[in-house]
C-alpha cells in the first residue's frame, strides 16, 4: 500500500509508558477513552498511514467524523474466533460478563457504528495473508476507481 503502518494500541502504550490494562485498572475506562480519543485524533493527522485501531475507536464521535471520506475497513470475524484470539491476553474486561458473552454484548453495542464508518467489510475468518491480499486488492480498486473519475 506504500503507507506507514501504525497500531494505535502500541502507540498508546509507547506514548503513555503503560499497558492499556493498567490504565483501565488504575484510572478506569472513561479516562482510558479520553486518552485514546486524543491519540487517535493525533494519528489521523499523520500523512500516508494505515491505522489499526482498537475496537473501541468507533465510540468517539469526533473520531468517527474524521473518518468520513477515508478508506476504512471493518475486519469482521465470528465471535468464537474473536474469543479465541483474545483468550489469555491482558485485554481489560468491558462488561460484567466474560468470554463469548462479553463479546456478544460489546458487538451488539458497536456493530452499527462499525457498519457506519466502514467503507469496506472484510471477513477476518481466513488466514492473514489472504486478509492482506483482500485489503490490497480493494485499496487498488479504490485507487483505480478514483483515477477513472
Amino acid at each position: 500500500l506504500n503507507r506507514t503502518a501504525i497500531d494505535a494500541d502500541h502507540e498508546f502504550e509507547a506514548r503513555h509508558g503503560r499497558k492499556i490494562a493498567e490504565v483501565f485498572a488504575k484510572e478506569g475506562e472513561e479516562h482510558f477513552r479520553d486518552l485514546e480519543r486524543s491519540l487517535l485524533l493525533d494519528l489521523l493527522d499523520l500523512p500516508q498511514i494505515v491505522l489499526a485501531t482498537g475496537g473501541g475507536a468507533v465510540l468517539h464521535p469526533e473520531f468517527r467524523g474524521k473518518l468520513g471520506g477515508r478508506f476504512t475497513i471493518w475486519l469482521h470475524a465470528p465471535l468464537p474466533l474473536l474469543a479465541q484470539r483474545i483468550d489469555g491476553s491482558d485485554r481489560p474486561s468491558l462488561t460484567e460478563d466474560a468470554g463469548l458473552r462479553e463479546l456478544e454484548i460489546v458487538l451488539e453495542k458497536r456493530k452499527t457504528l462499525y457498519q457506519h464508518v466502514a467503507t469496506q467489510t472484510i471477513n477476518a475468518d481466513q488466514p492473514l495473508p489472504q486478509i492482506v491480499d483482500t485489503i490490497a486488492a480493494r485499496w487498488h480498486d479504490r485507487l483505480n476507481w478514483r483515477n477513472e473519475r
